[in-house]
């Protein structure tokens, strides 16, 4: 926690500095956001404080996750991030836009789709049966 403390606080400087030089992307001001939000999140969980909005599942040995939540897609071995939320979320109704994701970046019609159980719901089945099939 110090040690980020430090790096944003000499980021800070160089932009109080510099700011007007500097162009920041609108993907560099997200990401920095959402380091900012998880140093607030890890320093009231370190001071034994709850932190509001965290995300609580359960997955391999931890029964409680906080900070961003992820749905990526795999194509090949390569992960692509598909959805990334402060807020928790359901990424079984989310097959739809993953498949749409793939054809998108890879420029091909999807064929088969391989998926964990939490995909595995009546909508997605319907969706799956009726424009896919291997």
């Amino acid at each position: 926690i110090k040690l980020l403390e430090k790096l944003l606080s000499q980021r800070d400087g160089i932009h109080s500095e510099y700011g007007a030089l500097l162009r920041y992307t609108q993907d560099y001001q997200k990401r920095l956001s959402i380091i900012r939000k998880v140093l607030v999140q890890e320093k009231e969980m370190f001071e034994g404080r709850k932190v509001s909005d965290r995300i609580v599942r359960g997955k391999e040995t931890k029964s409680v996750e906080f900070g961003a939540k992820v749905n990526n897609i795999q194509i090949d071995g390569i992960s692509f991030i598909e959805h990334l939320s402060f807020k928790a979320f359901n990424e079984g109704i989310r097959l739809k836009d993953c498949i749409r994701m793939q054809q998108k970046l890879m420029n091909v019609r999807v064929r088969c789709v391989a998926a964990d159980s939490i995909y595995a719901n009546n909508v997605n089945r319907k969706f799956y049966a009726s424009s896919y099939s291997c």
